[in-house]
């Protein structure tokens, strides 16, 4: 049949209906007959509806791209939320990592000074000078990690503004890689405190006190412990002392309770005596085994990529958001930090 003389008029199309109906040839769901033995794929309802609710799924009529949020989702999630401080812990020197390595020297207490032996002495008039000896650590080396992932947009997704299910992915894999670069700062953290063997033993914060703070030794209270550490500190004589403590949720809880009437600010109040000024809490944090630090003296945490996203079109009519970032972290300063181990004991 020619283009041109297919209308609705014309008879053959009268007689394929006729046929339809009666039953002499394959319908579909919808009533119209199978044509070469094909299905009829897809039917659209036309006009396209307003918005509509089902459950928790929301059409709507405007798709707003969330890749280009990621980085602030991040941010936001990090800045209002004090259980996230890898940056608190490592300065972050802004610089980009060049050449796939951080080459750095770790410094100890007692490299500020020469070595035992080799210091200066007296001498008599005229006697030669004493020779000065002095140390140096070996170099070492930190290299980019990346973290990664990759989220799938269908076509679909996007014509049917499935807005609240794709933003809510975007938000999910934002808030793990900030919460996987959080533990991989503490995991690191806790192998460098212990190399570096500044551990020590601390008073058990969690003893049963039903008299409250009356009639108790105070040396076996929670704040002999920070004046150990104070001490500990002031010992190292490298002019460091420490304004952060990393606290587990559980440790603080436990200390809030016992310092609430502590007076000028309760808890705050009392590490305001021992200089600590920065209270960091957060369910990551290793139980039992709270940090003291000098805030950003520790070492630098560095990127050689910044959280970044690419978009790359896939087979199968969709799109790929891929999301990398690459830190560094480096720990080099051991006088910076020490940690109180078994308070929950």
């Amino acid at each position: 049949m020619h283009p041109d003389n297919f209308t609705p008029d014309t008879k053959s199309i009268r007689e394929l209906l006729a046929r339809a109906g009666a039953g002499d040839i394959p319908v579909s769901e919808n009533g119209l007959p199978i044509l070469s033995g094909a299905e009829v794929q897809n039917p659209v309802a036309m006009p396209l509806g307003p918005a509509t609710v089902s459950g928790t799924t929301i059409t709507v009529d405007t798709y707003v791209n969330p890749p280009t949020q990621i980085p602030g989702i991040i941010r936001t999630l990090v800045a209002a939320n004090q259980g996230y401080f890898a940056e608190t812990i490592f300065a972050t020197p802004g610089f980009t990592v060049e050449g796939g390595a951080i080459i750095y020297e770790e410094t100890f207490p007692e490299d500020f000074f020469l070595p035992k032996g080799k210091e200066g002495a007296p001498r008599a008039p005229g006697a030669p000078a004493k020779r000065l000896g002095s140390t140096r650590r070996p170099i070492k080396a930190a290299y980019p990690e990346s973290w990664a992932g990759a989220i799938e947009v269908t076509d679909e997704a996007r014509r049917r503004n499935m807005v609240i299910a794709i933003r809510r992915q975007f938000i999910q894999a934002a808030n793990t890689i900030a919460n996987n670069i959080q533990l991989r700062a503490l995991t690191y953290l806790a192998e460098k405190v212990a190399e570096w063997e500044r551990q020590d033993e601390g008073n058990n914060w969690r003893e049963a006190r039903p008299e409250g703070l009356v009639n108790v030794d105070p040396f076996k209270m929670p704040h002999r412990d920070l004046a150990l550490i104070q001490k500990l500190f002031a010992e190292d004589k490298v002019g460091v002392m420490p304004d952060t403590v990393i606290l587990n949720t559980e440790d603080n809880y436990f200390l809030d309770v016992l310092y609430s009437s502590y007076p000028n600010g309760g808890l705050d109040g009392m590490l305001r005596n021992y200089g600590i000024t920065k209270r960091l809490v957060s369910v990551l944090a290793p139980e039992g085994n709270p940090y003291f630090l000098k805030s950003g003296g520790i070492g630098v945490m560095a990127f050689e990529k910044p959280l970044t996203q690419e978009t790359h079109r896939q087979p199968g009519f969709k799109d790929l958001y891929e999301l990398d970032v690459a830190p560094v972290l480096v720990a080099y300063d051991a006088s910076a930090i020490r940690q109180l181990t078994g308070v929950n004991a």
